[in-house]
């Protein structure tokens, strides 16, 4: 199919209908389709619903804001041929929370039906939030006149917090269809439930030279893919197979290690792909990023299937310039709360690379609950000191040329914004990354908690480092030199760089600003303390009669969008 048809994000927009729009099911992208939200699935792919807009923003910015919020529709359905005598039903399995936060007892999902005679939307089903990790099964039979019409719509839609991800609900297996009865409800499927995270140990991805050049082997050599059964009658298991690719190429086959033959009715059951101790990827391939592509399945010979869809998966292994430990979505954010306070990501260089030279850091901060695009950080780097964040290699908190950033909202869903450093910095061994924050806002990374590194995180409030308590991944990842740096690889804002001057510097009173394109100004001590912020400016000047002697830092914004950050001197003559 056209890629422009695909549904991959529950998105149907089309100008002119055509054949493939006929496997269309939806009519909005509110909702996140994942495998990473909900615990233990009966199938792969659920919709989860929460507060972030199709674009992963908040609907909301302002505290405390909640209304309904992700709408899930169906396209129109033709029923006027169809009568109550048809025994439709719509079933479908929910789940409150998941890996996801809990939504609360006056939030709520609700399921809609659309009367095409006067247009109106009814609310047939809703239930408030609670705590659990269970599924939950419904089954609503269509028992009206007035839906049996063409043009007959039905929606799920959430009520909950629009400030973030936040108060989510998991859907699956949406079943809508005639000829059912009160007791269908079995999916009558065998099904894997989730995808591997990784094919290696430890990292979920590594910058392709350094698995090239590395002495030991960081490749699985098995896995075990969770299924489940929802079928009453056990399933008898066929020749199944891991197969790799490389640029659709196919390089091996593996199959599964069936120690078992019989998939037991009601049940998950787990699949086990042994590739063995010698199993490797071709390192002799000549390119700067690569990706295999691991392709999984099961088979039966015991019918009936409903869904075959689910027995094969796909899972893409990508080397190409950084290292990772998650899985690329975050289900949570984690932040630390005090001005000056540090945050430090501990990575170790594969054996056989020894060193190599960070380029940029990548991150993804998650919109929610509060906007803290304004507010700055520094980035920094230490190396390791018996397991924890020793000597700072690098510190954009410089006394002379400071550099200061801010959490990025722009890179879509799950996006990762990356932040070059100022200057090519050497890392050897084990070493951490992370930031120092100069205002007390918590600042929110992308918390992924379906991968626990917790012992690599560390934070420091001013008495030492130590580690979180919290069970996840950031989705932090360091990106080193590579042969494309010579090319565009992520988008890059480009501006006409803006010179700006501070006179007189030292200062007594009056600080004047040699440009006048300034948009707003901020000014640290060097306790990275906020001391005066200001978006409007007389005379393009400010006092500083009321400043204590010392130096400052005037981070100075311009309306194109460039900033600089100037060192002032304050001195008060006696």
């Amino acid at each position: 199919m056209n890629p422009d048809y695909e549904q991959d994000s529950i998105s149907l927009y089309f100008v002119e209908p055509v054949l493939e729009d006929l496997s269309k099911i939806w009519l909005d992208n509110d909702v996140f389709l994942n495998n990473n939200y909900p615990k233990n699935p009966y199938t792969m792919g659920v919709v989860t619903f929460d507060g972030l807009n199709s674009s992963g923003q908040p609907y909301n910015w302002n505290i405390g804001a909640v209304d309904w919020s992700d709408y899930l529709t169906s396209k129109p359905i033709f029923l006027g041929q169809k009568d109550i005598s048809d025994s439709i039903y719509l079933s479908f399995f929910f789940q409150s929370g998941g890996y996801g936060e809990t939504p609360d007892s006056t939030d709520s999902l609700a399921i809609q039906f659309f009367n095409p005679s006067n247009e109106n939307w009814s609310t047939i089903w809703s239930i408030n939030g609670f705590e659990s990790d269970q599924w939950y099964y419904e089954h609503i039979l269509l028992d009206s006149i007035k839906y049996f019409q063409d043009g007959f719509k039905f929606r799920f839609k959430s009520y909950g917090s629009l400030t973030g991800s936040l108060d989510h609900w998991n859907l699956d297996y949406v079943y809508f269809n005639e000829n059912r009865s009160f007791n269908d409800t079995l999916m009558q499927d065998w099904a894997f439930v989730s995808p591997p995270i990784t094919m290696l140990n430890n990292y979920s991805s590594v910058p392709w030279k350094h698995f090239k050049n590395s002495s030991s082997n960081i490749l699985l050599d098995k896995v075990t893919i969770p299924s489940y059964n929802s079928s009453n009658n056990p399933k008898l298991v066929q020749p199944c197979f891991m197969d790799l690719f490389y640029k659709d190429s196919l390089q091996s086959s593996f199959p599964y290690s069936a120690s078992v033959l019989n998939v037991p009715n009601l049940s998950f059951f787990d699949m086990e792909y042994d590739f063995g101790s010698n199993f490797t990827l071709d390192k002799t391939i000549n390119d700067t990023f690569v990706d295999f592509k691991y392709r999984f399945y099961i088979a039966t010979n015991t019918t009936p299937e409903r869904l075959s869809e689910n027995d094969t998966i796909y899972h893409n292994q990508t080397f190409q310039n950084y290292y990772s430990y998650d899985d690329g979505s975050a289900e949570a954010g984690y932040g630390i709360i005090g001005n000056g306070v540090e945050l430090a990501y501990r990575f170790s260089i594969l054996d056989g690379m020894q060193s190599d030279t960070l380029r940029s850091v990548k991150i993804h901060f998650s919109p929610t609950v509060n906007d803290v695009s304004n507010e700055p950080f520094f980035l920094q780097i230490w190396d390791d000191s018996l397991g924890l964040p020793g000597n700072l290699i690098y510190t954009s908190d410089d006394i002379n040329f400071p550099e200061i950033f801010y959490p990025q909202y722009n890179s879509g869903l799950n996006g990762f914004f990356e932040y070059e450093l100022p200057s090519l910095i050497p890392v050897s061994d084990t070493f951490y990354i992370g930031w120092k924050q100069i205002t007390s806002s918590r600042l929110n990374v992308g918390f992924d908690k379906n991968v626990n590194r917790r012992f690599d995180i560390f934070y420091n409030l001013g008495s030492g480092f130590q580690n979180t308590i919290f069970e996840g991944s950031l989705m932090m990842r360091p990106v080193f030199i590579s042969d494309m740096d010579n090319f565009v690889n992520f988008y890059e804002h480009k501006f006409e760089k803006s010179n700006v001057s501070l006179f007189p510097n030292p200062a007594d009173q009056i600080v004047n600003i040699s440009n006048n394109d300034v948009s707003q100004i901020i000014i640290y001590d060097l306790n990275a303390r906020v001391i005066f912020r200001s978006n409007i400016l007389n005379d393009f000047s400010f006092d500083v009669k009321d400043f204590y002697n010392g130096i400052y830092l005037v981070d100075i914004k311009f309306n194109n969008g460039d900033s600089q950050v100037k060192k002032l001197i304050v001195h008060h003559r006696l």
